[in-house]
């Protein structure tokens, strides 16, 4: 029986990695777009123009606004 090699292994972590990683595209499609910015901050994903994670945060932001409703100048995050 043989072993596997390194490369295989390395390959198969990656393999396994990527079967687990929401796309954007899944997220949009399954409502999960608070977990996608999640999995990309643990990623260490940065924030940048044109980025998946703007446009999923962008996404998120308006989709809390059009349920919650927009913030009023009276409104401040000590008070919710």
């Amino acid at each position: 029986m043989s072993q596997p090699s390194a490369g295989n292994l390395i390959q198969g972590v990656t393999d396994s990695e990527m079967e687990q990683r929401l796309t954007l595209r899944e997220a949009l499609a399954e409502d999960r777009l608070a977990e996608f910015v999640r999995q990309e901050e643990g990623r260490g994903v940065e924030l940048a123009n044109g980025s998946e994670l703007e446009r999923a945060l962008a996404l998120l932001i308006t989709k809390r606004r059009v349920h919650v409703g927009p913030l009023l100048p009276s409104d401040s995050y000590a008070c919710r």
